[in-house]
């Protein structure tokens, strides 16, 4: 029930404005490149609501082993900071463990940053830059 005085217009827009705040126009699918310590092809998928961010990691390295990773992090005003959780195959069919950091950029539809990996077995530590685009068409 509508207090009096409320126009049903005003109550619609706060619900809009309450939504749209929520969301980010930075949440979808992004696909790129990263180079460093390795390289490779990846997408990132991204869900951000306020300034929480959480999503999926998946790519290949250029030497064709593929991996996937879960984060979960913050998206501010378009900077990224998300904490990744995964696993990578490895060159003789094994998967290995590995957490890390990817931070950076993200506006007008264009990402770039930067991203640490710790590989759990191998007590290594990996980083490098990234550069994606977002996909509007997913």
């Amino acid at each position: 029930m509508l207090r009096a005085g409320l126009p049903r217009g005003l109550l619609a827009l706060f619900i809009f404005l309450v939504f749209a705040a929520c969301s980010s126009p930075n949440r979808g699918w992004w696909q790129g490149s990263f180079e460093g310590d390795v390289a490779g092809t990846m997408e990132l998928s991204i869900n951000a609501r306020g300034t929480k961010a959480k999503g999926e990691v998946t790519g290949r390295l250029s030497s064709g082993e593929g991996f996937r990773a879960e984060f979960e992090g913050t998206l501010n005003q378009g900077f990224l900071r998300a904490e990744l959780t995964g696993s990578s195959e490895t060159s003789v069919g094994l998967r290995a463990g590995f957490e890390g950091l990817i931070t950076g950029d993200l506006a007008a539809g264009k990402g770039a940053g930067q991203w640490k990996a710790d590989l759990k077995p191998a007590g290594r530590q990996l980083e490098g830059e990234w550069q994606a685009s977002q996909d509007p068409t997913r």
